[in-house]
């Protein structure tokens, strides 16, 4: 049944804003799409990999261009807000669609990386919850409309304050430790992320002779610093080689928007960790090297000369 009293929005079209945009239309929740192109998105449609089946759903018609900002005095108010946003433009997004929020949503944030959504926790307006999520769903944006489900994953939803009630539709995601899932995909994303763009390879290419001792040194780097947090080093390793093999086919987001010459995560990934690093002295020399590589192009045969000394 549809819910008179959740009014969701979804923040960001790419692949995962219209998974989740399917998902929650298929729980008949009213569901608004706001996007960046000048058109209408018009049918959405899904290819499944996963039971090899591709299927539609009904236009969207709950679509609103960026273009067509209303005037904030008669905008439409949405109390379930998912930014499907990339970590650099959360803050950004909340900011600038704060007219569309009511002063006592439930936001949900479903980002790579880590930092953002801390930001986030400080600014909202104090009648609002945070939620953060993590998936490791794999989706494909092909057109505008149109996305491929590459792979199935996990979905955990968590809270910062753990009184907050998540939204009953999302009860099944809930999880009351987020920190550990969320520093577990950080240090996945930290290993796969940045050594597929500097190699410029696929996922499964890591474990490849030639790059593999660099993928295990920037792995065995990460995981012993996340040792600080608890974790069995071992294990986790164990759990970042898995994903790697998992996704062997997969161009990682970062590896596609460095060759695309597009903004990364690097800031939100491998900048956090040299953060808390730095908090308690601890030193993260291949982190160092990889933020420098991807956020200010440097060199990549004068970078894996510098990497060398790291084997």
């Amino acid at each position: 049944m549809i819910s008179d009293t959740e009014n969701w929005l979804i923040i960001g079209a790419g692949a995962i804003g219209l998974l989740w945009y399917s998902k929650l239309t298929d729980l008949k929740l009213k569901v608004t799409l706001l996007h960046r192109h000048n058109t209408k998105l018009g049918t959405l449609s899904v290819l499944d990999d996963i039971s090899n089946t591709a299927y539609t759903l009904n236009e969207i018609s709950n679509a609103i261009p960026l273009k067509d900002q209303f005037n904030s005095d008669h905008s439409p108010i949405f109390n379930r807000i998912l930014f499907c946003t990339k970590s650099f433009d959360l803050v950004e997004a909340y900011h600038a669609n704060k007219h569309y929020i009511s002063d006592d949503a439930i936001l949900i944030t479903l980002c790579n990386g880590m930092g953002a959504q801390q930001t986030l926790d400080t600014i909202k307006s104090i009648g609002q919850s945070l939620f953060i999520g993590t998936t490791s769903e794999g989706a494909l944006k092909l057109d505008k409309n149109q996305i491929r489900k590459t792979g199935q994953g996990d979905i955990f939803i968590g809270s910062l304050s753990p009184s907050d009630p998540l939204p009953i539709n999302l009860t099944p995601y809930y999880t009351a430790n987020i920190e550990e899932k969320l520093l577990t995909k950080l240090a996945i994303n930290a290993v796969i992320n940045p050594i597929t763009a500097l190699f410029n390879v696929k996922n499964g290419q890591l474990l490849d002779p030639d790059i593999l001792p660099y993928y295990q040194a920037c792995r065995n780097e990460v995981c012993n610093f996340l040792k600080t947090y608890g974790f069995d080093a071992a294990k986790l390793s164990v759990t970042i080689d898995a994903v790697t093999i998992k996704t062997a086919s997969n161009r990682s987001s970062m590896l596609q928007d460095f060759s695309g010459n597009r903004q990364t995560e690097i800031n939100f990934i491998s900048g956090y960790l040299l953060s808390e690093a730095t908090k308690v002295n601890h030193k993260m020399p291949i982190q160092a090297l990889l933020l420098d590589f991807i956020a200010n192009k440097r060199d990549k045969h004068a970078q894996i000369l510098i990497f060398n000394a790291f084997l």
